[in-house]
């Protein structure tokens, strides 16, 4: 309980940092903190580069929990004018995550495949199957897609687009009817089962999800506007973008080594201004001998 109840501050902090900034507890009469540079380690190197992927799947399957870095967006935007060559290693690491996350996935979706490849129709529909942690959370995603069609029909309400507010209504109690049979246990296999004719299904190649073949409209369409599916886009389009510019691990080796250039050459510019400094004084004392 102990360790649950931290995490959970940790959690609301991680929160509170993003949405109000680091410095949120400092009076207005305080002196300002020194401004923080985007190559800080506190900084999250993924949402300098565009998006943190643990901001995408929230309430989902795919859930990676709070991010433990900053968000900043003065650091972001800082970062956008740095040059190239020095965004390269923070680049870098973004790449890498994206990969990650895309390996593990594409894992899922080729495990998917086999599963629906299986020869006998009965041995197939216990394969997709859904274990109970899997239904909450399509029990849970599912709310929060009906929650926000709900907030969209109120607004349409409200500026007389009837129209428009019954098409989601609509969409709304078709996916009131997916909950509901979540609810019941009927998971994946209902649209299986329920049909005589066996409706075939396949994984999405972009989110691993299982669709059936030649569904609904609406079906599709919720489906391509869930969290999951465009999260998913946008993480392979954000790769697809990364790979053009030849991102290596020597980047990071070269990001490693610049500091201590940058030292020396700080050590350096020092020590000619010490010396300009003290040599006037010299020229002084020098005349002061020869009188």
């Amino acid at each position: 309980k102990l360790n649950f109840g931290i995490a959970k501050m940790d959690a609301q902090r991680a929160l509170l940092d993003q949405l109000m900034g680091i410095d949120r507890d400092r009076a207005s009469d305080d002196t300002p903190a020194q401004r923080r540079h985007w190559s800080d380690p506190e900084s999250c190197p993924f949402y300098l580069c565009g998006f943190c992927p643990h901001e995408l799947f929230s309430n989902t399957k795919s859930d990676l929990g709070p991010c433990d870095r900053v968000h900043d967006t003065a650091m972001r935007e800082d970062f956008t004018k740095a040059t190239k060559e020095e965004q390269r290693p923070t680049k870098y690491l973004f790449l890498r995550e994206l990969e990650r996350l895309l390996e593990d996935l594409d894992m899922r979706i080729r495990e998917g495949n086999r599963r629906i490849d299986l020869p006998n129709p009965s041995d197939r529909h216990v394969a997709l199957e859904l274990n109970p942690a899997d239904t909450k959370e399509n029990i849970r995603e599912l709310d929060t897609r009906i929650e926000e069609l709900y907030t969209r029909m109120e607004k349409l309400g409200e500026e007389g687009a009837v129209e428009e507010s019954k098409g989601l209504l609509k969409l709304a109690t078709q996916l009131k009817a997916e909950r509901d049979g979540f609810d019941r246990g009927n998971v994946a296999t209902n649209h299986i089962e329920n049909d005589p004719k066996d409706k075939r299904m396949r994984v999405c190649d972009i989110c691993g999800a299982f669709l059936v073949i030649n569904d609904a409209k609406s079906r599709v369409e919720s489906h391509l506007e869930g969290k999951q599916h465009v999260g998913y886009q946008m993480i392979r389009e954000a790769l697809a973008d990364l790979k053009k510019e030849n991102l290596s691990s020597s980047d990071l080796r070269s990001s490693r080594d610049r500091p201590s250039r940058d030292r020396s050459r700080s050590s350096r510019g020092s020590a000619r201004r010490r010396s300009r400094s003290r040599s006037p004084m010299r020229k002084r004392r020098s005349r002061s001998r020869s009188r």
